[in-house]
């Protein structure tokens, strides 16, 4: 049996690191934000865990759950300034390009989401892997929890945890994952599901833990809460739909130095300085790296960010 496999959300890791008000980088005009957050965010997940592989998921459109609910995501703000457009494709673009490096499998599915695709890797690897481990903020992936070897990689004040079924059963009150999908109907999604007006978390919860009660909700909202079950419940699909097979991440540190150059970051000695073969593996040493034209109001977390990077792409090369 494997030791770890971790999953991750694409678009919920580079948004979210595309938003960072703390930074503010640029290379030739061009925010890269994104690709800077997703390589800290990344680091940060694979020294935590140390998995062997590594499968990104993303989202792509049109949403087949569109075809029962057209509302369906529908709230998403839709983003018209040009420059922005361009900046968000730029990091989209050179974080692909850091995946294809690092040969990390990118997974997307026309019509399915990212949920959707973690969900189906899950299904297929939980007998192989001792632990799976999910990075993502959705908390409609808690769904997985029902297997005892699946983990949610989330902050909880202020400190990075391994979210399991126990984590699980004592935030929602002992409650089945069956009974949280009936939950999530009830009290609404981040994913434009209203739920049901007037019936809140509390409530909600108190509903689904009686049956009598459950029974009179479905009997006033059925038809409603059996097609928000249906949009929630994961995956939405499973037909036609190929799990990738696993391989091994690595990389070649040459390429990965282009990478860096790319983005305006080059190291300031050659790699025979900041690098040495140990017994076991590589063991880097980075002495400084210089940055050109990188506008930054945090210069040492940057350097963090991309110290971390490099000391774990160049152990991938062992």
């Amino acid at each position: 049996m494997k030791n770890s496999l971790l999953l991750m959300d694409f678009n919920n890791i580079l948004y979210r690191a595309m938003e960072l008000t703390n930074l503010s980088l640029t290379w030739k005009g061009m925010s890269t934000n994104g690709i800077f957050g997703f390589i800290n965010q990344f680091c940060n997940c694979v020294n935590a865990i140390k998995p062997k592989y590594v499968i990104v998921c993303n989202d792509r459109k049109p949403y087949d759950r569109t075809k029962l609910f057209p509302e369906y995501k529908a709230d998403r703000a839709i983003v018209k300034d040009e420059k922005r457009i361009k900046e968000v494709q730029f990091n989209i673009e050179k974080t692909r390009e850091l995946l294809d490096l690092l040969n990390i499998e990118y997974w997307s599915e026309k019509g399915l989401e990212a949920d959707d695709l973690i969900s189906l890797t899950v299904k297929k690897y939980h007998n192989d892997f001792r632990r799976i481990v999910i990075y993502s903020g959705d908390s409609d992936l808690n769904q997985l929890l029902k297997h005892h070897n699946v983990c949610l990689r989330r902050k909880v004040k202020g400190k990075y945890i391994l979210y399991s079924i126990v984590n699980f059963k004592e935030e929602y009150e002992n409650i089945s994952i069956k009974q949280y999908i009936k939950y999530l109907a009830i009290v609404g999604t981040h994913n434009s599901i209203p739920g049901i007006s007037g019936l809140g978390p509390v409530k909600a919860l108190k509903i689904v833990k009686d049956e009598e009660l459950l029974n009179a909700c479905y009997q006033e909202h059925g038809d409603k809460l059996r097609l928000y079950e249906r949009l929630i419940k994961l995956p939405f699909r499973t037909n036609t739909v190929r799990t990738p097979e696993l391989k091994e991440a690595s990389c070649n540190r040459f390429k990965f130095i282009r990478f860096l150059s790319g983005l305006g970051i080059r190291p300031t000695a050659p790699m025979e300085t900041t690098m040495r073969i140990l017994e076991g593996g590589w063991s880097v040493h980075i002495k400084s790296i210089h940055y050109d034209n990188i506008e930054l109001k945090n210069g040492e977390q940057i350097r963090e960010i991309v110290r971390r990077g490099i000391i774990w792409l160049m152990q991938l090369s062992q």
